[in-house]
C-alpha cells in the first residue's frame, strides 16, 4: 500500500510539476489559447476611380487585398506599393489592417500630362496590377493666317496646352511636324503657349500641322493657296443669310500683376451662313478698349473649318469696371487693313478684368448665444466677384476695434432691466444715464500711457482683451464664398462697448474690406430675468451725473469721462 501512495504521489507530483514548471505547461481542454499562422495565397488591388484629372486636385485610392485561398482575409501581411509614369504615392500602412487590406493613396505628381499609371502591390511572391488614366489635357491652336500663299514666309501657329480646370501647362515638351512645311520643338511657356513659325509650301494644297504635347496630339489645318475670299453669297450677320457672334472665355478674368501672361482669356468669333454651315476664310481683326492685348496683336485671323476665328485676350496689371472691356472684331470677306474700311463690319463683346475677389459683405442675424461665462454674437461673410459670382477659397482676416466704453448701470422696472433714458439717439437702448467715453488708447499701441489714461485709474480702458473675434472653422471662404466668425466676450462686459468688426480680403480697392459696428449685445432672456444681470453695472465705471453725452466721437469726451467711478 506504502509504495502504491508513494506511486501515486509521485504521479500527481509530476503532474503538478507539469503544469507549473517551465518546460512543457499542461493545459486542460479548451483551456489553453493556441496561436497559428495563416498564410496568404491571393493578393488583389481594387482602384477607386479608373481615370483622374491633370489639376493634381484628387487622388486615386488604391486597396490591396490579402487572403487565404478559400477567401479568408488576413491581417499583418506586408505590402509594398510601386507606382509608374511619374506617380506618387503614400500607403497608410506597411501592413494589412485586421480586415485584410492596406491603401494606398495615388497622386499624378508633377507630370499633368494624359497618359496611364499603373499601380502594383507585392507581398512576397505575391503580386497584383492595376491602372487608370490621367485625363483633362487639351491642346488647342490658331493659325495665323489659316490660309498663306505658297513659300510665303512667317506664317505662324499658335498652340495653347491647359489642364482639366484650364489652367496653363508650362515647360511641357511640344514637337510639331508640318509635312513641308519642316518640324519643330521645344517647351510651352509660361502661358502653356507654343508658336510654331513655319515657310509655307511651293505648291497650293493643304497643309496639316500636327502637334504632339501633354499626352494629345492637335491637327491644325491650313491652306495653300493664292488668296481666296468669302463667296458674297455667304456673307454672315443679316437676318436672311447667317449670324456671327463673338465670345469671351472666361467673361470676368484676373489682370496680370506680375510679369507675365498666365491669366488670359479665349475670345472667339463665330461665323454662320443662312444654312447654318461654318464660313471658313472670313478675316477677322481684334482690338480692345484698353486693359490688355491679344496673343494675335492687330494680325488678320481668318475663320477656320469651324468657322471660328480664335485668338486670346492677355489682361494688364489693372483692374477695368464691371464689363469695362470692349472686345471688338471687325471682319470682311477680303483682306482689309481698318475696321473703317468699306465692306468691313464689327461685332463686340464685354469681359471684366478683376482681381478676385472685388467685394466683401458681413452681417448677422442678431442673436447672442449663451457660452460658459461669456456672450456670443455670430457674423457671416460674403465674398464675390465683380460679377457677382461667389468666390470660393479666399482667405478671410477678421479684426476688431473698440472706439467706445459706456458707464452707468441697469434698474429693474416693469419686469424688466430697462433704461430710464429717454433719448433715443443718444443713448444706447437699455442703459441708464449712460456716458460714452472714447478710447484712452488713441493710437490703438496696446501700451500704457499715463498721459491718455483720462480716467486715471492706472490702466487704459477698455482692454483690448474684453471683446475677442475668431472664425469658425476655415479661415476661407467655402464653395458658396461663405465663411463665419463670432465674437465673444465676458458676460459683465455686455451692452457696456461700442465695437467695430472689420474682415479683409487683402485685395485692392475698398470693397476688399467690409466693417460692422454696433454696441456689445445681450439676450432678452437676461434682459427679463428677475435676479440681476451680469451686466447691471459697468466694469468701467457709474456716474450719476444726468448729462447724457453722444457715443459720436465728432463729439468728443465729455467730463464725467475723466472720473474713475
Amino acid at each position: 500500500m506504502r509504495n502504491l501512495l508513494a506511486m501515486l504521489s509521485l504521479a500527481v507530483g509530476g503532474l503538478l510539476a507539469g503544469c507549473g514548471g517551465s518546460d512543457t505547461p499542461y493545459c486542460a481542454p479548451g483551456s489553453c489559447d493556441t496561436t497559428t499562422t495563416t498564410t496568404a495565397t491571393s493578393l488583389t488591388l481594387q482602384l477607386s476611380s479608373a481615370s483622374v484629372s491633370n489639376s493634381g486636385a484628387d487622388a486615386v485610392v488604391a486597396t490591396a487585398t490579402a487572403a487565404t485561398s478559400g477567401g479568408a482575409t488576413v491581417s499583418g501581411v506586408p505590402v509594398t506599393f510601386s507606382v509608374d509614369s511619374g506617380a506618387t504615392f503614400t500607403a497608410d500602412s506597411p501592413t494589412t489592417d485586421d480586415k485584410g487590406v492596406v491603401n494606398a493613396s495615388v497622386n499624378v505628381g508633377v507630370d499633368r500630362s494624359n497618359r496611364v499609371i499603373t499601380v502594383v502591390a507585392t507581398s512576397g511572391s505575391l503580386s497584383a496590377t492595376a491602372s487608370f488614366a490621367v485625363t483633362g489635357a487639351t491642346l488647342t491652336s490658331t493659325a495665323t493666317p489659316a490660309v498663306v500663299a505658297p513659300s510665303s514666309e512667317k506664317n505662324k501657329v499658335f498652340f495653347v496646352l491647359k489642364d482639366a480646370v484650364g489652367a496653363p501647362m508650362t515647360n511641357q515638351p511640344i514637337a510639331v511636324v508640318a509635312g513641308a512645311a519642316g518640324t519643330a520643338s521645344g517647351v510651352t511657356d509660361t502661358n502653356g503657349a507654343y508658336t510654331f513659325v513655319y515657310t509655307a509650301p511651293s505648291t497650293a494644297g493643304a497643309l496639316q500641322v500636327i502637334a504632339t504635347a501633354g499626352g494629345v496630339e492637335q491637327v491644325q489645318d491650313v491652306q495653300v493657296q493664292t488668296t481666296s475670299t468669302v463667296p458674297a453669297a455667304r456673307t454672315a450677320c443679316s437676318a436672311a443669310s447667317g449670324s456671327c457672334t463673338v465670345s469671351s472665355n472666361p467673361s470676368v478674368v484676373a489682370p496680370n500683376v506680375d510679369v507675365g501672361t498666365n491669366n488670359r482669356a479665349e475670345v472667339r468669333a463665330l461665323f454662320l451662313d443662312a444654312s447654318n454651315k461654318a464660313i471658313s476664310n472670313m478675316r477677322v481683326r481684334f482690338f480692345a478698349s484698353g486693359f490688355g492685348s491679344f496673343a494675335t496683336g492687330s494680325n488678320i485671323v481668318y475663320s477656320d473649318k469651324d468657322g471660328q476665328a480664335i485668338t486670346g485676350f492677355i489682361p494688364g496689371s489693372r483692374t477695368s469696371p464691371a464689363n469695362g472691356v470692349t472686345i471688338t472684331a471687325c471682319y470682311s470677306r477680303v483682306d482689309f487693313s481698318s475696321c473703317a474700311e468699306s465692306g468691313v463690319t464689327t461685332i463686340t463683346t464685354t469681359l471684366t478684368v478683376a482681381a478676385d475677389p472685388l467685394s466683401i459683405t458681413i452681417g448677422t442675424d442678431g442673436k447672442i448665444v449663451i457660452g460658459d461665462l461669456t456672450y456670443i454674437q455670430r457674423f457671416v461673410v460674403l465674398a464675390v466677384d465683380i460679377a457677382g459670382r461667389a468666390k470660393a477659397n479666399v482667405e478671410i482676416v477678421p479684426s476688431i476695434d473698440l472706439p467706445y466704453f459706456f458707464k452707468g448701470q441697469y434698474t429693474y422696472s416693469g419686469g424688466a432691466w430697462v433704461s430710464t433714458c429717454t433719448d433715443v439717439n443718444t443713448c444706447p437702448v437699455l442703459l441708464t444715464g449712460p456716458v460714452g467715453c472714447p478710447n484712452e488708447d488713441v493710437y490703438r499701441t496696446g501700451f500704457y500711457q499715463e498721459s491718455q489714461d483720462t480716467n486715471q485709474n492706472g490702466q487704459i480702458d477698455p482692454r483690448k482683451s474684453d471683446v475677442v473675434v475668431s472664425a469658425i472653422g476655415s479661415t476661407k471662404t467655402d464653395s458658396a464664398g461663405k465663411m463665419t466668425i463670432q465674437i465673444e466676450y465676458p458676460k459683465n462686459v455686455g451692452s457696456w462697448l461700442q465695437y467695430r468688426l472689420l474682415v479683409s480680403a487683402g485685395v485692392n480697392g475698398t470693397e476688399g474690406r467690409a466693417t460692422w459696428s454696433d454696441i456689445l449685445g445681450v439676450p432678452i432672456t437676461d434682459v427679463k430675468a428677475e435676479g440681476a444681470p451680469a451686466f447691471i453695472r459697468s466694469v468701467y465705471g457709474v456716474v450719476t451725473s444726468t448729462q447724457v453725452p453722444s457715443i459720436n466721437p465728432g463729439r468728443g469726451p465729455v467730463a464725467p469721462c475723466a472720473n474713475a467711478d
